[in-house]
C-alpha cells in the first residue's frame, strides 16, 4: 500500500479558502518536508496577503531544521522559497499588508524577525526586502481549524497543533486570574502541554507556577524517588522549581494553596529520615503564604475558550459556525 500524500488535498482545501484563513494555518504548518510545497502553493498565490509571505519568510529562515525528519533536499527547498519570496516582494506581487501578525511564533512566541538564522538553513545571499519586517495589518485571522473530512490531510504537516496555539493566543492577553481559572477548567482536558506553556511564558505569575506544581503531585514524584525506582518525567515539575529558585517569574499575589499539600509532603519525608528532599521544593512553595482569592470567572461564557476545552477534552470541535450557534443555544444563552 502507498504512502498517503497530503500534498494534494491539502493545496485543494486552501484553494477554497479565503486568504485570511490561509494565514491562519500557514502559521502553523511545518516548514520541512510535505509542508514545504504546500507553504509554496500559498505564497505563489495572486491574493497571497503580504503578512502571510512575511510569515512564512521568517518562519523558515529562523526555525530550527528537525534533524529526524529533514533531509537536505528540504534546506535546498527552504532556501528557494526564501528567494521566492524576496523576489515576489521586489517584483510587487504582494499588494497588501492586511492582515496582523505579531511577528512572533506561534506557540512558542519567540520574536522572528530579525532573529538568528536557524542552524543549517542557508538563507539565499539576498538583501530582505524591508516590506518583511512590517507595519502589518489590523485584520485578526480566526484560530486555524479546518472540518471534520479534512482533518487528517493536515495531521503530518502540521509544526503546531491547532488547539494547543489557539488556547496560547487565547491566554497570552489575559490577567492572572483568568490564567488561574483556566487551570481549573482545563483539568478535564489532558492540559499539561498547556502547563509547561504557562510556566515558561516569562510573564508567568508565581502563583500561577505555584498551583501547577501542587497538581502534578509532587508527592507522587518524591515517594517515586526515595523508594528507590526510576522517577517519571517530572517536566512541568522541574520547570517550575527551576523558576521559583532563580526568583524570575513574575510578582503574583493570588493564593495557591488550594491544591498544596506541605503536611503530606512533610510526613513523606520522615517516613525516610535518612534522605534529603529529591525535589527539594524551597520553604516558600512548600507552605504557599496567604494571598488573595482568585475572582469567580465563568470562562465559558467567552465562546473562544469553550472551544479551546471542547477541542483540548477530545472531542471534535464542529466547524466553527455551527459550534458557535450550538455554544449561543447552551453556555451563551447563561
Amino acid at each position: 500500500m502507498s504512502e498517503y500524500n497530503p500534498i494534494p488535498d491539502a493545496i485543494d482545501f486552501l484553494a477554497c479558502r479565503t486568504p485570511l484563513e490561509r494565514h491562519a494555518i500557514a502559521r502553523l504548518l511545518d516548514t520541512d518536508g510535505p509542508a514545504l510545497p504546500v507553504l509554496k502553493w500559498m505564497i505563489e498565490q495572486p491574493d497571497c496577503d503580504g503578512a502571510t509571505a512575511a510569515t512564512t519568510f521568517w518562519r523558515l529562515r529562523g526555525l530550527p531544521v528537525r534533524a529526524f525528519r529533514a533531509r537536505h533536499a528540504d534546506i535546498q527547498d527552504r532556501s528557494a522559497l526564501l528567494e521566492s519570496i524576496a523576489a515576489n516582494v521586489r517584483a510587487g506581487r504582494y499588494g497588501s499588508m492586511k492582515i496582523a501578525w505579531d511577528g512572533l511564533e506561534a506557540w512558542d512566541h519567540f520574536r522572528l524577525i530579525g532573529a538568528p538564522q536557524a542552524d543549517r538553513v542557508r538563507a539565499p545571499d539576498i538583501d530582505t526586502p524591508a516590506l518583511l519586517a512590517g507595519p502589518f495589518g489590523t485584520a485578526k485571522p480566526e484560530p486555524a481549524q479546518s472540518p471534520y473530512d479534512a482533518d487528517d490531510i493536515f495531521d503530518s504537516l502540521w509544526r503546531r497543533p491547532p488547539m494547543y496555539v489557539a488556547t496560547a493566543d487565547w491566554l497570552a492577553d489575559k490577567s492572572a486570574d483568568i490564567w488561574m481559572a483556566a487551570i481549573d477548567e482545563l483539568q478535564g482536558s489532558h492540559p499539561t502541554e498547556i502547563h509547561e506553556w504557562m510556566v515558561l511564558q516569562p510573564e508567568c505569575p508565581s502563583s500561577l507556577a505555584g498551583q501547577i506544581f501542587w497538581l502534578h503531585d509532587p508527592l507522587f514524584h518524591a515517594k517515586q524517588q526515595l523508594e528507590g525506582r526510576a522517577p517519571l518525567s517530572r517536566g512541568v515539575i522541574d520547570h517550575v522549581l527551576a523558576r521559583w529558585t532563580k526568583n524570575n517569574l513574575a510578582p503574583c499575589d493570588l493564593a495557591f494553596s488550594r491544591y498544596s499539600n506541605p503536611a503530606g509532603y512533610r510526613a513523606l519525608l520522615e517516613g525516610f529520615p535518612d534522605q534529603p528532599d529529591p525535589l527539594d521544593i524551597p520553604p516558600s512553595l512548600l507552605d504557599p503564604a496567604n494571598g488573595r482569592v482568585p475572582a469567580s470567572v465563568r470562562l465559558s461564557g467567552d465562546f473562544d475558550f469553550w472551544f479551546i476545552r471542547v477541542g483540548l477534552g477530545g472531542l471534535v470541535p464542529r466547524p466553527r459556525a455551527a459550534a458557535l450557534a450550538a455554544w449561543r443555544v447552551g453556555e451563551g444563552a447563561r
